[in-house]
């Protein structure tokens, strides 16, 4: 793959901010950038809209994988309907599609398709 989110980019509680981003107006016209009939956009800008400028507001993300657990640096999604879609596609169906609840700054934009993020969890400090 060519595209890759990067730990210094635009979170997804502003993907209108960082190295790879949406542009300013996306918030307020997301049909400029991306196909709203499509249902896994929707969710994945329903999503977006509800933590916008909230870091610490907790989402729930999505994977489908063949493995037990979303680790740092997997790629996942907003978007249930995406999950399945990915399943369905490159996991031939074997898959399954795990959630997990993390804060909005954890996830990464990979800045060409509104459903695909990276997570990068904040390491606990002490």
């Amino acid at each position: 793959m060519f595209h890759r989110p990067d730990e210094d980019g635009a979170t997804a509680d502003d993907i209108t901010k960082g190295n790879i981003a949406y542009p300013k107006d996306f918030y307020e016209k997301p049909q400029n950038y991306i196909d709203m009939s499509r249902i896994e956009n929707k969710e994945s800008f329903e999503a977006l809209k509800s933590i916008k400028d909230n870091p610490n507001k907790e989402i729930t993300i999505y994977r489908a994988t063949t493995g037990e657990s979303i680790n740092d640096g997997d790629w996942i999604t907003l978007s249930k309907e995406y999950a399945k879609i990915h399943n369905e596609s490159n996991l031939k169906g074997k898959g399954k599609i795990l959630e997990l609840k993390v804060k909005a700054d954890d996830i990464r934009f990979a800045g060409d398709d509104i459903n695909e993020f990276e997570y990068f969890p904040k390491k606990n400090k002490k």
